[in-house]
């Protein structure tokens, strides 16, 4: 192996000078050692050019992810400390990937990317997955500018829509992976969110659904009391029920439409996740709460006659996602209901507000709409409550 980071280096060199001449036949040679033998690559005392000539090279791909899944295993340092051997040589470590992958002209990122998707295609072990991550989440660190080569966010979107909630566990690195994102939305307006904001409201909507499954419960906290996300959506909401009938032609086609899509389904998972995240805590029935409140929620939430007014006044994707926010909010004050016996007390005219616009939508050309207004309908009407007949 010393012979073949040598020559590693060697073949680097004519990077520089075209004029060194080297061996087809050789080369061949020493690749086919390289992938019929056990070798170590993480413990290696490598020239910086050696290493990036290594990753040039397509077909040591198979060989090489092998490699850092190796190197990943064994990696327990957060790469801060840089083993240095002589001037110009030293061991494999985050740094050393990080560099190379910043440099660019090489398969690094690739071959990381590939590596953690075939792991999480292949249902791997877990820590296997939790240690590329924290690779990736590290060198992203060291190079902010990597993100984009690395494609984090929708590698870790791809990986919570197919990964088994059971291999999932509720360490710290979500919590300062979340916790970053929500910093990277919510310092700016609802209605300037660009892709990648909506990319990670789409994450925090996995995280929450994964939530409803007893996993990652920590941070399902973290996303449903943060105090900036909670502001911006309720600021959002605030600025889509203003627009009144001219809400119609804000619909996924727009900016504005698809940002409030967004909000409405990261709305919708939290609903879903507040009974297991706080078992016996939430009163349900605070989501009723008359329109002239004088205090917004203190976790992420949009009150009844809020998507009331979606659904009056918003385009056909709109009043989807909104009926079926309302559908699940009425499911828990239901199941709360049942549950402790307590009678529902809520002023019958803000009830019969509600009723009239579901017995709109009642036969809406959306079927989905309709048979969720008319559910809705039905538990409201199961609730006997005086006046209501």
């Amino acid at each position: 192996m010393m012979l073949v980071y040598l020559y590693g280096l060697y073949r680097g060199l004519t990077k520089v000078s075209y004029e060194i001449p080297f061996s087809p036949e050789a080369e061949r040679i020493l690749f086919q050692i390289v992938t019929e033998n056990e070798w170590d690559f993480p413990s290696a005392r490598i020239h910086p050019i050696s290493l990036k000539w290594f990753f040039q090279q397509e077909k040591m791909s198979k060989s090489l992810s092998h490699q850092l899944l190796r190197f990943c295993r064994r990696n327990t340092s957060n790469g801060s400390d840089i083993i240095a051997h002589g001037k110009n040589s030293l061991v494999l470590d985050v740094n050393a990937i990080a560099e190379l992958i910043a440099g660019g002209d090489n398969y690094g990122a690739t071959i990381l990317v590939c590596l953690m998707t075939q792991l999480v295609k292949k249902e791997g072990q877990e820590q296997e997955i939790i240690s590329v991550a924290n690779l990736m989440a590290t060198i992203i660190d060291i190079y902010p500018t990597i993100s984009d080569q690395l494609f984090l966010l929708v590698l870790i979107f791809k990986t919570l829509c197919s990964v088994q909630h059971a291999t999932l566990s509720d360490d710290e690195t979500w919590l300062a992976l979340i916790v970053k994102w929500i910093n990277s939305i919510a310092t700016k307006a609802a209605d300037i969110w660009n892709h990648e904001s909506l990319l990670v409201i789409g994450i925090l909507c996995l995280i929450l659904h994964h939530s409803a499954n007893a996993v990652l419960i920590e941070a399902s906290k973290t996303i449903i009391f943060s105090s900036s996300l909670v502001s911006t959506i309720n600021s959002a909401i605030h600025a889509a029920c203003l627009k009144g009938p001219a809400l119609v032609d804000h619909d996924e086609g727009t900016s504005s439409g698809e940002i409030l899509i967004f909000v409405l389904l990261l709305n919708y998972f939290t609903l879903r996740s507040l009974h297991p995240v706080l078992p016996g805590i939430m009163d349900w029935k605070v989501f009723l709460d008359p329109s002239d409140r004088v205090q917004s929620f203190s976790f992420i939430g949009i009150y009844c006659h809020d998507l009331c007014r979606l659904m009056h006044f918003g385009s056909p994707v709109v009043k989807l996602a909104a009926s079926y926010c309302l559908l699940e909010l009425f499911t828990r004050i239901s199941e709360q209901r049942n549950r402790t016996g307590e009678e529902l007390v809520c002023a019958t005219k803000y009830l019969r507000s509600v009723m009239a616009v579901l017995e709109g939508l009642v036969f809406y050309s959306d079927l989905r709409v309709a048979m969720n207004c008319g559910l809705c309908l039905s538990m409201i009407m199961g609730w006997e409550l005086p006046d209501m007949r």
